[in-house]
């Protein structure tokens, strides 16, 4: 079965092993790995509120509607991102403007922008969801927090 012309995805080809383009994609994609690895760590410190300047409880106090507003905003962008990235058309159609050895690079960039995104708009809750005084709690939730 011929596939016609105009459903034909682009194509760039790919990388020839040794070509500079192919070092520069293996270059892309250590710097995109490093910006995944530093946003994971500001991440936890982010959850954890710990040494990051701004943290999951700290910046300006909304109300508890507006606040609740834009951060289920933010978490439905990285939910539609990273959802809609996974998708075999969208893997498609991005293979067709980069080669194949940067696209999950190009993924893992773009996940670690929106979340980028959340970590610096997000906006806390003005009043407290739960708490817990029982020092066993606390370090089994800490124990939970770090593993994750």
């Amino acid at each position: 079965m011929t596939i016609p012309v105009e459903h034909r995805r682009p194509s760039i080809g790919r990388l020839a092993p040794g070509s500079l383009a192919r070092l520069l994609g293996i270059g892309y994609g250590a710097v995109v790995y490093a910006v995944f690895v530093a946003t994971l760590l500001y991440a936890i410190g982010f959850v954890g509120g710990v040494m990051v300047p701004k943290s999951i409880d700290t910046g300006t106090i909304w109300p508890s509607s507006v606040a609740l507003c834009i951060d289920l905003q933010l978490l439905g962008l990285f939910m539609a991102q990273h959802s809609g990235m996974a998708l075999r058309g969208i893997k498609w159609v991005l293979t067709g403007y980069v080669p194949p050895l940067v696209e999950r690079a190009t993924d893992v960039l773009c996940a670690s922008l929106v979340l980028i995104l959340l970590f610096a708009a997000w906006q806390p809750l003005p009043a407290r969801v739960w708490q817990t005084a029982d020092p066993r709690v606390i370090a089994a939730l800490r124990s939970l927090s770090a593993l994750g």
